[in-house]
């Protein structure tokens, strides 16, 4: 006699940052592996993930471990399982990552939840990125390998985003694919997580992103999880940037900048001591440019040749007194954008195109445009400058023989996080349209004065990022230390 087919349920994946938990099966792993754990914890974790972002009552708990009454010290086996599950997620209570503590009530799940991707063929148009946010993001379980990017011979915008508003905790990756053009917009996408990250730079060939953690800087390549330690620096002094062939990076620990080659070449400190710097770029020859704030030697552009030797500072004709951000090689390996902000400080700085040949500016600069950020370049699609601008990542066609900006501004990405007392932008591009983004809006305080009965009386100084904030004893000053310019103490009447 045949037995009857019993239809078995797939598992059901749960994933968090490197973490997945198999409802089924009852089990934890970290990326792909198995951690030993009792069924206790994970069933409360298990709990938490049902309901992300939601209270759950220790009573629930107890109703769901040890339902009919059974016979044990709840409070106790409560908090045991809660600190194995908080051991096994590498997190104390006191900072939690992914678990928070509600005295004496229960547990909340604060991190960034989702589910796995479905295979290339099965993704389904959504909308414009503009409106993405509202649409339900596909099951998913890995980013597609790199080559299955390459959908047709059509150019596409495949975004991976880093979206995290100041709201929100954690950060998630999407990754996009669409077909931009001049007139029309189609968007396929699914999303997975790279956890609570940071500083997300896409490497210029868009097969792997750089991104930093609560245990340093880490590289990852799109079709992997593994997470690959770059630096054990909790903050670099500035974002990590990619030679143009995918091959190093550069970067600046608290005092030294860095070049380091993949995966595992040894690190060349390439300026010991740099002082505060304003980006950086590695041209496809060897060649670096720096910029710094204010150093005794001399604030400004400066570059380091390929050959070694000394470092040379580079005159920018026609624009002296003020600061110059982040410096970029165009594909050519002579052309470069930066912002430039004149003293006294602007709202908005100019984007430049210049040409650097023989040590020497000889071309330019052309002012482009302004911004409160500056700008990247994307060879796809003609070659575009994208920039941030009232939070949207913006694109333009850049006729780099005629240094300008040609056709109108195409909205590329709505909701996009940018530092306007840095001009950073809050996102990279590959050279092949992968863009790699930070959700949310224009990150900056204004500090403001208020009465006792919590009426405004006014604001002090202009918009800044306060590291500390000190009243003095009068109460009519304040001392302010702000990352703005390198930061610095200052005195706000």
């Amino acid at each position: 006699m045949r037995k009857p087919e019993v239809a078995v349920s797939p598992p059901k994946l749960l994933r968090f940052g490197p973490f997945e938990v198999d409802t089924r099966a009852v089990e934890l792993r970290k990326h792909g592996i198995r951690i030993k754990l009792n069924q206790q914890p994970v069933l409360i974790l298990n709990m938490l993930l049902e309901q992300p972002g939601q209270l759950v009552l220790r009573e629930e708990i107890r109703e769901k471990l040890w339902p009919d009454d059974t016979v044990v010290e709840f409070d106790h086996s409560i908090n045991a399982a809660i600190q194995k599950l908080r051991d096994a997620l590498g997190e104390s209570a006191a900072s939690p990552c992914y678990i928070e503590t509600l005295p004496r009530r229960g547990y909340r799940f604060i991190g960034t939840l989702e589910a796995t991707a479905p295979s290339v063929e099965s993704i389904a148009p959504v909308p414009a990125p503009d409106t993405q946010a509202s649409a339900a993001p596909p099951a998913s379980a890995t980013p597609a390998p790199a080559p299955a990017l390459r959908l047709s011979g059509r150019k596409r915008w495949i975004p991976l985003a880093i979206a995290a508003a100041a709201a929100v905790a954690g950060l998630m990756a999407f990754v996009t694919r669409s077909s931009l053009t001049a007139t029309r917009q189609t968007t396929a996408k699914w999303t997975f997580s790279l956890g609570a990250v940071a500083n997300a730079v896409v490497s210029p060939d868009g097969s792997a992103v750089v991104y930093t953690t609560s245990r340093g800087t880490v590289l990852r390549r799109l079709e992997s999880l593994e997470e690959i330690p770059i630096s054990s620096e909790k903050r670099l002094g500035d974002n990590v940037v990619w030679s143009p062939d995918s091959s190093k990076l550069l970067f600046r620990t608290i005092l030294d900048l860095t070049r380091l080659p993949l995966p595992n070449g040894p690190p060349a400190i390439l300026w010991p001591q740099t002082g505060v710097t304003r980006g950086y770029a590695l041209a496809p020859d060897g060649t670096v440019l720096v910029s710094v704030l204010g150093r005794p030697d001399g604030g400004g552009l400066w570059m380091i040749p390929a050959t070694g030797g000394d470092r040379i500072p580079l005159e920018i004709p026609g624009l002296r007194d003020g600061n110059l951000f982040y410096p970029e090689f165009l594909p050519d390996g002579k052309n470069i954008l930066f912002g430039w902000e004149p003293f006294p400080r602007e709202t908005e700085i100019g984007v430049y195109l210049a040409t650097l040949d023989g040590g020497k500016i000889t071309r330019g600069p052309f002012l482009l445009l302004k911004s409160v950020t500056t700008a990247h370049y994307a060879p796809s699609l003609g070659g575009k400058l994208l920039y941030v601008q009232n939070d949207k990542i913006y694109a333009q066609t850049l006729n780099i023989d005629r240094g300008m900006l040609e056709s109108e501004p195409e909205k590329v990405v709505d909701g996009v996080f940018s530092n306007v007392v840095t001009h950073y932008p809050g996102f990279s591009v590959s050279r092949n349209g992968v863009l790699a983004w930070r959700g949310g809006r224009a990150g900056v305080a204004q500090l403001t004065w208020f009465d006792r009965r919590g009426a405004v009386l006014g604001t002090a100084g202009p918009p800044c990022f306060p590291d500390a904030v000190r009243l003095s004893p009068d109460e009519k000053h304040i001392l302010v230390n702000t990352v703005a310019d390198g930061g610095g103490w200052g005195i706000v009447e």
